[in-house]
């Protein structure tokens, strides 16, 4: 059967490009391979690109975009909005104290992942740790008023080296973002995008990292990856060191949504995914900023937001209790992410929410103002440490089918704390959406009966699925009474 080129499986024609080359190559032959698989293959080579906020990565992006093959295979741009970090630029102090907290984890996490039993464990530590052990030290050192750079030892020097490094990368970076246009820029290089969908912003390099521990065990490079550590962009929740008083650039939010609002892309994709500041409050935005977030994403039909690492300073000796005044900074803003009518695709990730047996302070209809506005066309929910109360879980059940939707085929509940009435009445509510669901997963619930997770007697949770789906009428929440692990 005749097909075209644009119909053949990607796989298939990476395939037959593999064999297209031999060891005397006919010119004649390559050139009609050339002409015939120009216009076919070339938006398959680079379906999405990663726009950091250094110049030459704006030049890049730019340059993709008026490529007039490539430009017409962007499906999807990942903005990384990993940070140089002004404080760290600005003191060489606060960078050695930095990079000597995160070397010191970096041992620790050694120290607790190598197996005490295995032969190799002595030839391990007398050589790898030989060396990152006195590291930290010496980097501590360099904050010293006797310290002097001429006798500096070999670390302490790599750690001098790499702040010169620090703040060329931090000074690069403010040439973007420190001037005004930065989003106008982008968005304008964003339409030249035909059949672009998506947009990804991270404040995680989603490139696979060398470890220490690896590179020693490969070729011993320890002090090239150290140097490279010392490079490493920050997250928005800083580290241990920086993040009482560093200030995440979360302007970049709603600066890139209101040229957005004002373009014509209207993104079918968008995807959030970020560590959670120290202070929430600084992701407060105004009912124009939050407008243009709604108006830029009215036509997204899939929508994900992961908020991890709620840890303040990554510590569980903090006071990681988060007010309602703060946790409403970020309901505001995910309640406008989440407002478009077409979604079909909703996922909502707030990892280990509440931290450490605290309480929640804000529930489902904060996070999303309930109800949803999307609820006839939702096919697909996933939450994860989402709080609810048994009306709101009830309330949007009755919406969904209200509205003639009962669309929902896929509902994944992964660790849900229910802040009023009780589990085994959630447990009928939720039983509603059987009619509907092919799908269902449920998985550590907290709050109400189960408490904080401290049971010893967790009844089936494959049979709480199957009572909610339908598939038995028994309900393991029936005349269960909860035992707590004794202190």
């Amino acid at each position: 059967m005749a097909t075209t080129i644009e119909a053949l499986p990607n796989e298939l024609l990476g395939s037959c490009f593999s064999h297209l080359s031999g060891n005397k190559p006919a010119l004649n032959s390559l050139r009609l391979v050339s002409k015939r698989f120009y216009a076919a293959s070339s938006p398959f080579l680079v379906p999405e690109i990663t726009l950091k906020f250094t110049t030459q990565s704006f030049r890049d992006l730019e340059t993709l975009a008026t490529h007039p093959s490539f430009s017409r295979g962007i499906i999807t741009v990942i903005l990384d909005v990993g940070y140089y970090d002004p404080i760290l630029a600005d003191s060489l102090r606060r960078f050695s104290e930095h990079n000597a907290s995160d070397m010191e984890q970096e041992i620790d996490i050694l120290e607790r992942t190598t197996n005490p039993y295995a032969v190799h464990r002595n030839k391990f530590k007398k050589g790898l740790h030989s060396i990152l052990i006195p590291i930290p030290k010496e980097w501590n050192n360099v904050n010293s008023d006797s310290f002097d750079p001429a006798t500096a030892t070999k670390s302490q020097s790599l750690l001098i080296h790499a702040h010169e490094e620090y703040k060329r990368l931090y000074a690069g970076q403010q040439e973007v973002l420190g001037k005004d246009g930065w989003a106008q820029r982008m968005v304008t290089a964003l339409g030249k995008f035909p059949v672009l969908q998506g947009i990804i912003i991270t404040d995680n390099d989603r490139r696979p990292r060398q470890t220490i521990k690896t590179s020693w065990r490969d070729n011993h490079k320890t002090e090239e990856v150290t140097y490279n550590r010392c490079l490493r962009s920050s997250h928005w929740k800083g580290s241990f060191r920086t993040a009482i008083d560093t200030e995440p650039p979360v302007h970049i939010i709603p600066e890139l949504f209101h040229s957005l609002a004002e373009s014509s892309i209207r993104p079918r994709f968008f995807d959030l995914r970020v560590t959670v500041p120290f202070d929430l409050r600084c992701m407060r935005m105004s009912t124009a900023q939050l407008n243009a977030i709604r108006t830029s994403l009215s036509r997204a039909r899939k929508v994900y937001i992961w908020l991890q690492s709620w840890a303040r300073r990554g510590s569980l000796a903090e006071n990681n209790d988060r007010p309602r005044d703060e946790m409403m900074a970020l309901c505001n803003f995910t309640s406008a992410c989440f407002s478009s009518k077409h979604l079909s695709d909703l996922h909502l990730s707030m990892d280990n929410y509440p931290v450490f047996y605290q309480i929640p302070t804000v529930s489902l209809a904060d996070i999303f103002s309930f109800p949803l506005p999307s609820t006839k066309n939702l096919a697909r929910l996933y939450l994860r440490n989402v709080p609810f109360k048994l009306n709101e879980l009830r309330d949007f059940i009755e919406s969904s089918q209200r509205e003639g939707g009962n669309e929902l085929q896929w509902l994944n509940m992964y660790s849900p704390w229910l802040l009023t009435g009780t589990w085994l009445k959630a447990s009928k509510v939720l039983r509603g959406f059987g009619s509907m669901l092919e799908h269902f997963e449920f998985t550590f619930p907290r709050g109400a009966e189960f408490g904080d997770l401290r049971i010893r007697n967790k009844p089936s949770t494959r049979k709480f699925e199957d009572y909610v789906t339908g598939q038995t009428d028994v309900n393991p929440l029936e005349g269960w009474e909860p035992e707590e692990f004794e202190e």
